[in-house]
């Protein structure tokens, strides 16, 4: 059976995709049916590798090769998260799961994070930052959380307010100012609210988004009846990364403080 696999692998190309019915395909998905297995061969020891993602498939025959580290790679993990996604399983290993958030393409991810819309923070991080996610994708996630906000607790808070300083650090930056505009009041105030804040000027910061604080700074104003930063550690920051950034230094000579004095 192994030469079977091997002389149809070498004759398509691995890795090489294994149908209910015994008939092999180099693609995931064929004739409407998806892979209940997968095969590659390992780059240094030559040997095959079968995958399961179904019972139905029968394992008895194969000498199954236990996983080395070395040889898992991230296109494999993904491949591997992807059939399992497709079979209708929640990934539970986080190397997979880190693989298929971060690349897994657009549609399929929406569909995982419908079903299961729960991410842990690092999970959070893989998912916003996945560079093949339409806008829409992300913005429907997080409206979900705000819409399901008081029956969703951890820890006391609101599922979107317990995430919010990792939602920030990870978001788009195209995102960015939606997500403040839309979300600020839902986190201010909440005792996560100057772990948020410090993530959103780091981020704004490190990418000399100025125009991003000064949106901040618009919304939290409506929220606490005075324009300026919230905290003292983050105004601290800010005068110390001006110190050693003239784009930092222009903005915060030029916008911040003639608007503060004006208001005070």
């Amino acid at each position: 059976m192994w030469g079977d696999l091997d002389a149809i692998g070498e004759k398509l190309g691995y890795p090489i995709y294994l149908f209910q019915g015994g008939y092999c395909a180099k693609s995931m998905v064929c004739e409407k049916q998806i892979a209940i297995a997968v095969v590659r061969k390992l780059p240094r020891s030559g040997k095959l590798q079968v995958f399961m993602v179904s019972e139905d498939f029968p394992q008895t025959q194969f000498e199954i090769m236990p996983y080395v580290m070395e040889d898992l790679d991230d296109e494999w993990n993904l491949q591997k998260a992807l059939l399992q996604v497709l079979n209708g399983c929640k990934l539970s290993d986080f190397r997979l799961t880190r693989a298929f958030l971060t690349e897994g393409q657009s549609a399929v991810v929406a569909k995982y994070v419908k079903t299961y819309p729960y991410l842990a923070a690092n999970e959070i991080a893989c998912f916003l930052r996945n560079p093949n996610l339409r806008e829409k994708v992300i913005k429907d996630w997080i409206i979900w959380h705000s819409k399901h906000q008081q029956t969703l607790f951890k820890d006391g808070k609101t599922y979107l307010t317990f995430n919010a300083s990792k939602i920030v650090a990870s978001l788009k930056i195209e995102l960015l100012d939606w997500f403040i505009q839309t979300f600020l009041k839902d986190f201010f105030g909440t005792d996560v609210f100057a772990e948020t804040e410090l993530a959103l000027l780091k981020r704004c910061l490190d990418l000399e988004r100025f125009d991003l604080i000064n949106v901040y700074l618009i919304e939290l104003e409506a929220l606490n009846g005075f324009y300026g930063l919230n905290g003292r550690d983050v105004l601290e920051l800010v005068q110390d990364f001006a110190e050693n950034n003239s784009k930092a230094a222009s903005w915060y000579a030029n916008e911040y403080l003639p608007k503060i004095t004006r208001d005070a």
